[in-house]
């Protein structure tokens, strides 16, 4: 009896516990709010760190990439993992896929999402951490997918480049199951729907010191060190 008792427990426990597990999704990352403007001077590399680390945590705080953009990074609220950030200036860390050890970052289309369609293959760009620590990352792939309800982040998804088919499960595990690296997602606007589709791009560390190593040098784990 006293067995029965306590298996009926730690099955109940279990069926709880399973149930507070998140199940992932792809943000919807689009929206109808005003652009920033382009036109906005960069600030340098040295300046944007002073701006965006106001803290010692670990967290990331901003990403910089050379004559393109400079950008803070913010958490996601507490149970809002289909959370993005309505600022232009804005982008925001995806939790669940930090969850899985990829560095997950999600603007809107409408906003700071926008540039990432600039984002091209070979591009290097740099994570600003909240010591102050840097790490350099290269853009090593891009790839675009329909989704088939647009606004429903567990849509199943349309692979553009040959056309086979996704659930939100599936995708979020080729885009965001790749430990180390980091993942830029936007939202694809087109016949007059602005989520039609989700933009994904994909960035890998660097450990190799650039040509122009005098300006940002990296140790042999891609840390920038000055």
């Amino acid at each position: 009896m006293f067995f029965n008792k306590l298996l009926s427990l730690i099955l109940r426990f279990l069926m709880v516990a399973l149930s507070l597990q998140p199940a992932v999704l792809i943000p919807v990352s689009a929206g109808d709010s005003p652009t920033s403007d382009p036109s906005r001077a960069l600030p340098s590399l040295s300046d944007f760190i002073k701006t965006v680390t106001v803290d010692s945590s670990d967290d990331v705080v901003g990403v910089y990439v050379e004559d393109l953009f400079a950008l803070a990074v913010i958490q996601q609220p507490a149970s809002q993992p289909g959370y993005v950030s309505p600022s232009p200036d804005t982008i925001t860390q995806f939790a669940l896929a930090e969850d899985y050890g990829t560095i997950g970052l999600l603007a809107h289309n409408f906003a700071a999402g926008d540039l990432f369609f600039e984002l091209d293959v070979g591009m290097e760009l740099i994570l600003v951490f909240g010591d102050s620590t840097l790490k350099r990352y290269q853009i090593s792939n891009t790839a675009s997918y329909q989704a088939m309800d647009p606004d429903n982040t567990h849509s199943t998804f349309r692979d553009l480049t040959d056309q086979h088919y996704l659930s939100a499960t599936e995708l979020f595990e080729q885009v965001y199951q790749n430990p180390g690296d980091i993942t830029f997602q936007t939202c694809i606007a087109q016949d007059g729907n602005s989520s039609w589709g989700r933009y994904f791009v994909n960035a890998t560390p660097l450990t190799e010191s650039p040509a122009s190593g005098e300006y940002y040098p990296v140790d042999e784990s891609g840390f920038v060190s000055w």
